[in-house]
């Protein structure tokens, strides 16, 4: 299985900055304190359905994805930010969720334009995504 330097979000490939992410599991038990002090659990945690929220940044390109067209660009992830849900395929191009951005906003970086092989330049941002997991 070759892992790949990028993720894919609708069908658009999307470089990931950060080396060795890992998804973070959560669990749905909430903790609160009560009027008389005692604290109250919640627990709605079912074995099968673990919360899991996946944390990129990654490399999006502004207006002219580079190498080719498979790569997303600025507009293609806002796209995908607008849906409900959208589908994304991990580094090993294989293992598929449906997922939806558990952010209100999407803050674009500006970084140095990318230089490609042919001496033109791309536009970059990096963009910090936070993905969850939809389970059916």
């Amino acid at each position: 299985m070759a892992i790949q330097k990028y993720i894919q979000l609708n069908g658009k490939k999307y470089a990931v900055i950060q080396d060795g992410w890992e998804p973070s599991y959560g669990r749905q038990r909430t903790y609160n304190v009560g009027l008389t002090g005692k604290t109250i659990i919640q627990d709605f945690t079912v074995l099968t359905r673990t919360p899991q929220v996946m944390n990129f940044t990654l490399k999006v390109f502004v207006n002219d994805p580079w190498p080719d067209s498979t790569f997303g660009d600025w507009s293609d992830l806002l796209t995908a930010f607008a849906l409900p849900s959208c589908t994304l395929i991990e580094h090993d191009d294989t293992i598929t969720y449906s997922v939806g951005f558990n952010q209100q906003f999407l803050i674009p970086r500006p970084r140095v334009a990318a230089a490609a092989i042919s001496g033109s330049a791309h536009e970059v941002y990096y963009v910090e995504v936070s993905l969850q997991r939809i389970h059916a």
